[in-house]
């Protein structure tokens, strides 16, 4: 179950991703990807549930379901703070991946 990357939209160019890596309930990964407004590499977290179950998504436009497959940003990740230092609200497990994903650095 590979499931469509978050970084395919917005006309990103995905380098590499990392094995997912089971972290509680969800599956975590690793993107290298180079973005059509950046001249260098960026790194993002994407996440999905392990279970499939569909993934409910508050929008200023309303509520939405999605797939349980969905690879989703690490932005949509519901404690997701970019105020909250070192972790931004996320897993503090993903070091883990991070130091498993030398070619990110």
């Amino acid at each position: 179950m590979k499931g469509r990357s978050s970084f395919d939209f917005g006309g990103n160019r995905i380098v590499r991703q990392s094995e997912p890596m089971r972290i509680g309930k969800h599956q975590w990964r690793l993107t290298l990807y180079r973005s059509p407004y950046h001249d260098h590499r960026l790194v993002g977290y994407e996440w999905r549930r392990t279970d499939g179950r569909p993934i409910r998504r508050n929008c200023p436009g309303g509520i939405y379901w999605l797939d349980g497959s969905t690879w989703m940003r690490d932005e949509d990740w519901p404690s997701y703070n970019h105020n909250d230092g070192e972790w931004g609200g996320m897993p503090r497990t993903l070091r883990k991946l991070w130091e498993r994903c030398p070619w990110a650095h």
